[in-house]
């Protein structure tokens, strides 16, 4: 069983709602920048590479290995906090928090649950 944050834009006419895994992110973790491209997040992309570019011209090797690992464990770990801090910034607001085995599961439970009320 996974945890998954529901976020809606109440300012949208359809109320489009995104689901969220909560816990590491292997996929965010391998492809951090192009993850962050994936989900629009323009911001974290540049400060990813700023920073790269910088490491870079230090040029010292024992620093570059350090940072690369940082950032696989920084974007596992806190991709879905980058995330949810990104929606709220876009009007976004924590809807439901839901506990399900996939994402599918938790978008079939926030709908029956949003119906009742």
């Amino acid at each position: 069983m996974n945890i998954y944050a529901i976020y809606i834009n109440s300012t949208q006419k359809n109320n489009n709602f995104i689901v969220i895994e909560e816990g590491f992110s292997w996929i965010a973790a391998l492809l951090s920048i192009f993850w962050a491209l994936y989900h629009k997040m323009w911001l974290v992309v540049a400060i990813v590479v700023i920073a790269n570019i910088i490491v870079t011209a230090i040029n010292i090797e024992e620093l570059k290995f350090i940072f690369k690992i940082a950032l696989i464990l920084g974007f596992g770990f806190f991709a879905s906090d980058i995330r949810e801090n990104y929606l709220k910034r876009n009007n976004y607001r924590l809807e439901d928090i839901i506990i399900a085995n996939s994402s599918i599961e938790a978008e079939l439970k926030f709908l029956a649950r949003s119906m009742l009320i």
